[in-house]
């Protein structure tokens, strides 16, 4: 009885049943980007209805430099469901069910195609969230490995409230670094779209051997950034480079615009060249970031959605503690 209510919907944008898919986000009251949404990587959308009300979805990716484990993987994206077990098994069942079809060795989700775009569940802390932070119901944690998902990554974000820093040992850091030949400076804003270019460039090597890693194009990286540019301040986003302006490393920060009182930075991105001879430069430029915004007055700075096993994990272990966590899934199809 339960069965015959329900009826699953192909559509793409532009094509009859899309509005329904967008719809589920409506109905949950969660944010939806489609810009995100809708990217190279989408194969097909689909939505579940129940008795003609949407009430679950995803979107199939396929990203043919992505690799799980050595063979090739391919994405669920822009989940939403109800909270109902039976509606679920449905909905992630049928999307089992596309990916074998298409040949698929492993299943990833939830991500939009690549780890350029969203992907990984909250599963903890919801009611913590800041700007360009996971948002989703936890209860789909349990729907994926309800459905014969296992978790294949770990991540948090922790929080720095206590903002302490060693002045003097700081400019012993930045007397090492500047003998070594590091050359700090800011991105510069009025070259923006150059400097983004060549930041992508850098990003494509210096993440070249992370977990899922698949490398971006750098008119997609350029654009993705430069719709934040309004919200970009330079003296939080610093570049590293070597006497021939071969960048080294990389930190890029925004405030929380989300937080009501303008207290609160978010690191986003800290990354450094592999076989940089500026060992230990990450974790100078995060030293800083703290003196720096405690001279300005703030009082927090989350480090944004880190893989727990990373290096960037071990630098930012050294600053707060864990703020919220998340993760994401994977299914063997072989």
């Amino acid at each position: 009885m339960l069965v015959a209510n329900l009826v699953h919907l192909k559509t793409m944008p532009g094509m009859f049943g899309f509005e329904l898919f967008q719809q589920v986000s409506e109905l949950l009251d969660v944010p939806c980007n489609l810009k995100e949404v809708i990217n190279e990587h989408l194969l097909s959308c689909h939505v579940l209805l129940q008795d003609s009300i949407p009430v679950g979805r995803f979107a199939i990716y396929k990203n043919d430099l992505l690799r799980f484990q050595g063979e090739s993987a391919i994405c669920i994206g822009a989940y939403e469901c109800i909270d109902d077990d039976f509606v679920a098994a449905e909905l992630l069942t049928s999307a089992v069910d596309l990916c074998k079809d298409l040949g698929a060795k492993n299943i990833i989700g939830p991500m939009h195609g690549s780890t350029w775009n969203r992907y990984r569940f909250k599963t903890s802390n919801k009611d913590n969230s800041f700007f360009l932070d996971v948002n989703n119901p936890e209860y789909y944690n349990k729907q994926f490995l309800q459905s014969g998902f296992s978790e294949i990554g770990q991540y948090c974000s922790n929080l720095d409230a206590d903002l302490k820093c060693d002045s003097e040992q700081l400019a012993s850091f930045k007397l090492h670094f500047e003998k070594k030949g590091a050359i700090v400076r800011n991105i510069d804003m009025n070259n923006l779209e150059q400097e983004l270019y060549s930041i992508a460039d850098f990003c494509n090597h210096a993440f070249a051997n992370n977990f899922l890693f698949s490398p971006i194009k750098p008119k997609l990286f350029v654009s993705k950034y430069m719709a934040l540019g309004a919200l970009m301040d330079p003296k939080f986003i610093w570049i590293v480079e070597d006497d021939k302006a071969e960048i080294h490393s990389v930190c890029f920060v925004v405030k929380d615009v989300t937080d009501p009182t303008g207290k609160t930075l978010i690191i986003k991105t800290v990354a450094t060249k592999i076989g940089s001879p500026f060992r230990g430069i990450s974790t100078y430029l995060c030293r800083s970031l703290i003196q720096l915004a405690k001279n300005l007055g703030y009082e927090r700075i989350v480090h944004a959605l880190i893989k727990v096993d990373n290096l960037s994990m071990q630098a930012s272990a050294k600053f707060g503690n864990t703020y919220c966590k998340y993760s994401l899934y994977g299914k063997s199809l072989k």
